[in-house]
């Protein structure tokens, strides 16, 4: 799967420049259970993109008027763990990073703004995964958030792909957390931090950047705290 391999490619190359650590340490075979986040992410990102995305087919302000973040929270994204969510936030943060890439290659020749490419833009709607994931919960909350707002126990019990991996227990310290988007910033994104198998975290060095990071961006301050549930 040439896309996979890509982006495997780019997230080992950003792990690197964290931890400062020759990126072919990084680079050992996928097990298992790192190809299954990877490619259902791939299949469950290019499916959102089919169904909620923006195209030459289907404008911006049309798009807009069909669906709107709650909207989507209830009909696609809610269908999965908040931690599969962040799968396809990963492989989004990594499409959004390789098509600015591409314009930023071509600055010189097009206008970001010229309407000519719109159609050859990612085929999502902007800011797809800034969603405030907090606002179901205020307004629709489900089972999911029910658990969160109990803080249920959710320790690391082993990789496997039905189960939440080790990057996710570690930053809502063992409690069920249904919080993603807005919540979790592209830094971490930028490095797969929900793709990898405790033992990958642990050899790269991954797992010290992944505390750096979240601790940079809420310090002591647990988000969930801030959540206000309807009655």
């Amino acid at each position: 799967m040439p896309l996979a391999a890509h982006y495997i490619g780019w997230a080992f190359n950003n792990l690197a420049k964290e931890t400062k650590k020759d990126p072919l340490q990084s680079y050992e075979p996928l097990s298992r259970t790192e190809e299954t986040r990877l490619v259902r992410a791939l299949y469950r990102f290019q499916l959102y993109c089919n169904l909620f995305g923006v195209s030459h087919y289907r404008f911006r302000c049309q798009w807009m008027l069909e669906f709107d973040h709650v909207n989507i929270l209830r009909i696609y994204l809610g269908n999965y763990e908040p931690w599969e969510v962040e799968e396809i936030a990963c492989i989004y943060a990594f499409t959004k990073a390789t098509f600015n890439q591409v314009f930023d290659d071509i600055r010189w020749d097009v206008h970001q703004d010229n309407p000519r490419f719109e159609e050859h833009r990612p085929p999502t709607p902007q800011g797809a995964f800034n969603l405030d994931s907090g606002c179901g919960a205020r307004l629709h909350p489900t089972d999911q958030d029910s658990k969160q707002k109990r803080r249920d126990p959710l320790p690391f019990q082993g990789d496997n792909e039905e189960l939440p991996p080790l990057a996710w227990t570690l930053i809502w310290q063992g409690t069920y957390s249904n919080l993603f988007g807005w919540y979790i910033k592209d830094e971490l994104r930028s490095w797969g931090y929900i793709m990898w198998d405790a033992a990958r975290l642990e050899r790269t060095g991954a797992k010290e950047v992944l505390h750096r990071q979240w601790k940079a961006c809420w310090e002591d301050v647990d988000p969930r705290n801030r959540l206000r549930y309807a009655n």
